[in-house]
């Protein structure tokens, strides 16, 4: 159940960073230019986090039990990454229909 939800992450978090590197999330001003920074930041410390535990869950059964504060938190930073992502879509989207 565990690495199932870390494979979907897994999928999640590169389509997330796939949209950030996309023309459409260019940074019309510092302030987004910052937070994209973040945001790229983020996915890739939870693609490797995600990676590292799922690795670990898969060779170590005994790793579930040790594994579920740790997973627990990834989790959590996932959701709140996914969040603030949709919050920058949204916002860099409003920017280009004001442009034009």
């Amino acid at each position: 159940m565990q690495l199932q939800r870390l494979k979907r992450n897994q999928i999640d978090i590169a389509q997330y960073y796939g949209k950030l590197r996309s023309y459409v999330c260019e940074p019309k001003t510092y302030e987004q230019f910052v937070q994209l920074n973040r945001l790229r930041d983020s996915a890739e410390r939870l693609r490797d986090a995600n990676i590292k535990i799922g690795h670990t869950l898969k060779n170590d059964t005994s790793a579930l039990l040790r594994c579920a504060r740790m997973l627990k938190v990834h989790l959590k930073n996932f959701d709140s990454f996914r969040e603030d992502t949709l919050i920058y879509l949204r916002m860099v989207k409003s920017h280009r229909i004001e442009d034009v």
